[in-house]
């Protein structure tokens, strides 16, 4: 069985309010996104993808990929102004070349486990599609244009999404071939799942996140980080 990582980093991190985009910002250190790069090298994840800005290309194969020893990554990707362009991208560089699943993570994700990944490409040999979440502590209320309460949903049916997000890899590329060709949806998608579902109709199975695996968008996401990482024995 052979699997391909896509690994994006292609993002602005705007919300982070720094002048340098957050997957460069250092913890312990090191990039943000070292981390989970180096964990998929750790994995048994046979390739990586790697998605940047276009202006990073250069910079991300020399200061990331060669400096750290990443060597499953085949290549360093441009990516577009959304996410999904991104993945896009992703699947356009390989070509013919095929896998058995294809796992879709967020570089802005640095806690990650090889455990996380293993648990992903069983789950999706065996379903197609495979999420990983976590169950809600406070209560969602959603709500009206105006900010009035609409409705309570269920806590107990509700899950915060993570990546990696697995897929059946013929799966997934077809549904990003769709994509591109169409307008079928009315809406971007904000996750791969949400796409697999709605052009190819497969529901994912979800399976147990990590209360450490959390993204790092803000300025005090990076605090939570660093108390992490301590916790983690991250070096």
């Amino acid at each position: 069985m052979k699997s391909l990582a896509i690994v994006l980093a292609a993002g602005s991190g705007s919300r982070m309010g720094t002048d340098i985009k957050k997957q460069y910002l250092l913890l312990k250190n090191k990039p943000i996104m070292y981390y989970s790069l180096k964990t998929f090298e750790e994995s048994p994840v046979d390739d990586i993808i790697l998605v940047v800005p276009k202006e990073d290309v250069d910079y991300c194969k020399k200061e990331l990929v060669l400096k750290y020893g990443i060597k499953k990554v085949r290549a360093v990707v441009a990516g577009g102004r959304e996410r999904y362009l991104s993945v896009e991208a992703a699947f356009k560089s390989l070509g013919d070349e095929n896998y058995d699943t294809v796992l879709i993570h967020d570089a802005a994700r640095p806690f990650v486990s090889v455990e996380m990944i293993e648990k992903a490409i069983q789950e999706a040999l065996i379903h197609k599609s495979y999420i990983p979440g976590v169950a809600l502590k406070d209560t969602v209320k959603q709500i009206s244009e105006d900010s009035f309460v609409e409705n309570t949903p269920d806590r107990a049916k509700l899950v915060a999404v993570q990546t990696p997000q697995a897929f059946d890899f013929n799966l997934c590329k077809k549904a990003y071939e769709i994509l591109s060709s169409s307008d079928t949806l009315n809406k971007i998608p904000t996750d791969d799942e949400m796409l697999v579902y709605e052009l190819m109709g497969v529901h994912a199975k979800v399976g147990t996140g990590s209360i450490y695996n959390i993204k790092i968008t803000t300025r005090e996401d990076m605090y939570m980080a660093e108390r992490i990482a301590d916790i983690l024995g991250l070096t």
